[in-house]
Protein backbone atom coordinates (compact mmCIF):
# COMPACT_ATOMS: atom_id res chain seq x y z
CA UNK A 1 0.00 0.00 0.00
CA UNK A 2 1.55 3.25 -1.17
CA UNK A 3 1.67 6.08 1.55
CA UNK A 4 2.37 9.09 -0.12
CA UNK A 5 3.28 9.99 -3.86
CA UNK A 6 6.90 11.26 -2.69
CA UNK A 7 7.69 7.41 -2.02
CA UNK A 8 6.65 6.41 -5.56
CA UNK A 9 9.11 9.29 -6.80
CA UNK A 10 11.26 8.03 -4.85
CA UNK A 11 11.32 4.80 -6.63
CA UNK A 12 9.71 5.22 -10.12
CA UNK A 13 13.54 5.66 -11.62
CA UNK A 14 14.17 2.05 -9.99
CA UNK A 15 10.99 0.58 -11.56
CA UNK A 16 11.73 2.21 -14.73
CA UNK A 17 15.36 0.35 -14.90
CA UNK A 18 14.14 -2.88 -13.74
CA UNK A 19 11.24 -2.68 -16.66
CA UNK A 20 14.06 -1.59 -19.21
CA UNK A 21 16.48 -5.08 -17.84
CA UNK A 22 13.73 -7.47 -18.53
CA UNK A 23 13.09 -6.10 -21.98
CA UNK A 24 16.60 -6.56 -22.72
CA UNK A 25 16.40 -9.99 -21.86
CA UNK A 26 13.21 -10.89 -23.39
CA UNK A 27 15.20 -9.17 -26.57
CA UNK A 28 18.40 -11.42 -26.02
CA UNK A 29 16.57 -14.13 -25.77
CA UNK A 30 14.41 -13.94 -28.87
CA UNK A 31 17.65 -13.46 -30.13
CA UNK A 32 17.70 -9.92 -31.53
CA UNK A 33 20.74 -7.77 -30.06
CA UNK A 34 20.46 -4.91 -32.63
CA UNK A 35 16.85 -4.49 -31.08
CA UNK A 36 18.57 -4.45 -27.43
CA UNK A 37 21.20 -1.78 -28.70
CA UNK A 38 18.86 0.51 -29.98
CA UNK A 39 16.21 0.36 -27.06
CA UNK A 40 19.68 0.75 -24.74
CA UNK A 41 20.65 4.00 -26.50
CA UNK A 42 16.96 5.15 -26.64
CA UNK A 43 16.75 4.77 -22.99
CA UNK A 44 19.93 5.92 -21.84
CA UNK A 45 19.65 8.99 -24.00
CA UNK A 46 16.02 9.95 -22.52
CA UNK A 47 17.05 8.62 -18.83
CA UNK A 48 20.38 11.32 -19.38
CA UNK A 49 18.25 13.98 -20.07
CA UNK A 50 15.43 13.63 -17.46
CA UNK A 51 18.13 13.29 -14.70
CA UNK A 52 20.21 16.28 -16.44
CA UNK A 53 16.84 18.86 -15.68
CA UNK A 54 16.31 17.23 -12.37
CA UNK A 55 20.16 17.93 -11.76
CA UNK A 56 19.58 21.40 -12.76
CA UNK A 57 16.94 22.33 -10.52
CA UNK A 58 18.96 21.50 -7.38
CA UNK A 59 21.65 24.04 -6.33
CA UNK A 60 24.92 24.79 -7.62
CA UNK A 61 26.97 21.91 -5.83
CA UNK A 62 24.38 19.31 -5.87
CA UNK A 63 23.39 19.94 -9.20
CA UNK A 64 27.24 19.82 -10.48
CA UNK A 65 27.25 16.73 -7.76
CA UNK A 66 23.94 15.11 -9.45
CA UNK A 67 25.44 15.85 -13.56
CA UNK A 68 28.35 14.18 -12.59
CA UNK A 69 26.45 10.52 -11.04
CA UNK A 70 24.50 11.19 -14.25
CA UNK A 71 27.25 11.21 -16.61
CA UNK A 72 28.91 8.37 -14.62
CA UNK A 73 25.56 6.46 -14.94
CA UNK A 74 25.42 7.29 -18.77
CA UNK A 75 28.77 5.63 -19.79
CA UNK A 76 28.59 2.94 -17.38
CA UNK A 77 25.06 1.47 -19.05
CA UNK A 78 26.23 1.72 -22.15
CA UNK A 79 29.59 0.19 -20.96
CA UNK A 80 27.67 -2.69 -19.22
CA UNK A 81 25.94 -3.28 -22.99
CA UNK A 82 28.37 -3.28 -24.57
CA UNK A 83 29.91 -6.05 -22.19
CA UNK A 84 25.87 -8.16 -22.24
CA UNK A 85 26.46 -7.92 -26.27
CA UNK A 86 29.73 -9.39 -26.48
CA UNK A 87 28.67 -12.05 -24.08
CA UNK A 88 25.54 -12.44 -26.01
CA UNK A 89 27.71 -12.97 -29.73
CA UNK A 90 30.53 -15.06 -28.08
CA UNK A 91 27.90 -17.64 -26.76
CA UNK A 92 25.65 -17.38 -30.03
CA UNK A 93 29.07 -18.16 -31.58
CA UNK A 94 29.40 -21.17 -29.71
CA UNK A 95 26.30 -22.69 -29.60
CA UNK A 96 26.62 -22.24 -33.45
CA UNK A 97 29.91 -24.41 -33.61
CA UNK A 98 28.47 -27.08 -31.14
CA UNK A 99 24.92 -28.54 -33.15
CA UNK A 100 23.84 -29.87 -29.54
CA UNK A 101 23.59 -26.59 -27.46
CA UNK A 102 20.87 -24.93 -26.31
CA UNK A 103 20.05 -21.02 -27.18
CA UNK A 104 22.72 -18.56 -25.31
CA UNK A 105 22.23 -17.44 -21.89
CA UNK A 106 20.53 -14.38 -21.55
CA UNK A 107 22.88 -11.65 -19.46
CA UNK A 108 22.39 -10.89 -15.55
CA UNK A 109 20.17 -7.60 -14.84
CA UNK A 110 23.19 -5.81 -13.58
CA UNK A 111 25.21 -6.64 -16.80
CA UNK A 112 22.18 -5.22 -18.75
CA UNK A 113 21.67 -2.34 -16.79
CA UNK A 114 24.52 -0.68 -15.21
CA UNK A 115 23.73 0.62 -11.90
CA UNK A 116 26.05 2.10 -10.23
CA UNK A 117 24.17 4.09 -7.54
Amino acid sequence: IVKSLETLDDIQHLVNMYLFARQAQLLFLQRLPRDVVNKCLTYVKRMHKVRSNQAYALSSEEGQIARLKNEIWSVSACWDLKSASEMYTSRLLQSSRQPTAGPPASPTRKSVLGVNE
